[in-house]
């Protein structure tokens, strides 16, 4: 038993050690096609109730949840805009939903 799983862990790392010597997986390069170096990965269809930290707090409003994603007035367009909720003062703002995607400004969760 202890051999057979010693076999199988070394034919796991093999694995693992070809995957990284031919390169990026792809889908991993795919992803880093699709989004820029220091942007979050999201979709706008998944934003509703998510949790975001303010790296930069004004007013000690830190901790954020998405509380309405604004659906365009045409049925075939973008989301553009998102509403948050700061936690701390339930003060509500309206921005860009890609904005989140900047890390610079912004961090999925509460941290």
């Amino acid at each position: 038993m202890k051999i057979a799983y010693l076999t199988f862990f070394s034919v796991v790392v093999r694995v693992l050690d070809r995957q990284l010597i031919s390169g990026v997986p792809r889908a991993a390069r795919r992803r880093a096609m699709r989004y820029a170096p220091g942007m979050n990965p999201l979709h706008p269809k998944k934003l509703l109730l998510s949790k975001w930290t303010a790296l930069a707090p004004v007013n000690k409003e830190k901790h954020f949840i998405v509380i309405k994603v604004i659906e365009p007035e045409q049925p075939g367009e973008a989301v553009e805009w998102v509403d948050i909720d700061a936690v701390h003062s339930r003060q509500t703002r309206r921005i860009a939903w890609k904005t989140l995607r900047d890390e610079t400004q912004w961090r999925q969760g509460w941290l």
